[in-house]
């Protein structure tokens, strides 16, 4: 009995200790997330996808995920539109949809998922699924279920609505070296950054699928530099190295969100707007000042 009773415990323990480890959103969260839906819906109008159709964005509790729901009205469609993004983009579709709806929601990658299907409840339906793979080192993994033969694909023109920057080499030849240079060089450039109130706050959030990204808060007047009254600023840089014979390439991608308020800080993450909306030109001058930083610090 005793013996048993031991056991128990140990299973209790066991599973305290997973449910701790795995983030457990709230009602406060699933509002937040619902709310980004209009964001999320602007963006795919900017860059000239809004044939996809946001269904939802909710929370699944086991495991816990936050999942987009997409429809495209058809496979074709969708095809379509994803070999015209990256013939005009140089940019996987899926994957910027999936860091857009992780920037929005304000979540790890790790605990969202992106799912892109036919608007029918058909068992053959098409689907796409996207997110961080565990089994694999957490890269970034597309799944595809009954995808169509296409013979022929009409282009879609898209416009040109973002930057999205040419990768560039550097002098160094070593992925992890390239890695903490690329940190270190912001890291330098944000400390000379801040309010009025306190100084900027440098956080390397992830460092996986050979990317980096970094988010930089407690800033005004850094992105959206030229406003009468300013707003405080919320930075997130993700970079995507690839090694080459004798150089290690990176691209980076920017996005921004602002305070509302004038004179107060946010008081989370929950009360800032996403930039791109209202202030797509300020980011796309500000991604190539980043470049331009970087560029000639790894020459």
């Amino acid at each position: 009995m005793k013996r048993l009773y031991l056991l128990l415990c140990f299973c209790f323990m066991f599973n305290s200790f997973l449910a701790q480890g795995q983030e457990i959103f709230t009602q406060q969260d699933s509002a937040f997330f619902a709310n980004q839906k209009a964001d999320m819906k602007a963006w795919l109008v900017q860059v000239g996808i809004d044939s996809l159709k946001i269904t939802d964005i909710r929370i699944q509790t086991v495991p816990s995920y936050v999942i987009l729901r997409v429809y495209a009205l058809s496979p074709e469609v969708w095809i379509a539109l994803r070999e015209s993004y990256l013939s005009q983009y140089k940019r996987n579709l899926e994957k910027d949809i999936f860091e857009k709806f992780v920037f929005l929601c304000e979540v790890e990658a790790k605990q969202a998922l992106l799912i892109i299907e036919e608007p029918t409840e058909s068992l053959s339906k098409f689907e796409v699924k996207a997110g961080l793979d565990p089994d694999k080192d957490y890269s970034f993994n597309i799944i595809e279920h009954n995808k169509p033969k296409v013979a022929h694909v009409e282009k879609f023109q898209l416009p040109a609505a973002k930057i999205i920057p040419p990768k560039e080499a550097t002098s160094i030849d070593d992925f992890e070296v390239a890695r903490l240079r690329i940190i270190s060089i912001l890291r330098q450039y944000y400390a000379k950054k801040g309010t009025w109130f306190e100084q900027s706050k440098f956080d390397v959030k992830e460092s996986i699928d050979k990317q980096v990204k970094i988010i930089i808060t407690n800033l005004r007047n850094e992105m959206l530099h030229d406003l009468f009254f300013g707003h405080f600023e919320r930075i997130e840089l993700r970079f995507y190295l690839t090694k080459e014979v004798e150089k290690v390439l990176f691209e980076c991608m920017i996005d921004g969100k602002y305070g509302t308020s004038i004179l107060l800080a946010p008081r989370s993450d929950y009360h800032y707007k996403d930039m791109g909306i209202r202030y797509q030109s300020y980011i796309n001058d500000y991604a190539l000042k980043i470049k331009s930083l970087l560029y000639y610090a790894l020459k």
